[in-house]
């Protein structure tokens, strides 16, 4: 997945994710300065990804309310992807 849109998606979410520490994945750790639910890992390094899993397995279950800011967050990110996706489109169309 080059453009990291599965990524983006559970960023946006709050969900845990290990991605590759590829260039489209770091464009997504600089959306904010706090992402610690994003880990960009070495594929190289076999030992982080196996401790990072771990550590995402045996974390403790998020709560409803979590889960709803969540999908609230995810939802806001979405109307405003689709409205700048919409403009730059009809931009395109009308050049």
């Amino acid at each position: 997945e080059g453009f990291g849109i599965p990524v983006l998606d559970a960023y946006l979410l709050g969900i845990n994710v290990l991605a590759s520490n590829i260039p489209s994945h770091r464009e997504i750790a600089d959306i904010s300065s706090e992402n610690h639910h994003l880990r960009l890992l070495d594929l190289t390094n076999i030992n982080s990804w196996i401790s990072s899993l771990n550590e995402i397995a045996y974390a403790n279950d998020v709560c409803e309310d979590v889960r709803e800011n969540r999908i609230s967050n995810f939802n806001l990110a979405l109307i405003s992807y689709k409205a700048s996706f919409n403009s730059k489109l009809s931009d395109l169309i009308l050049m």
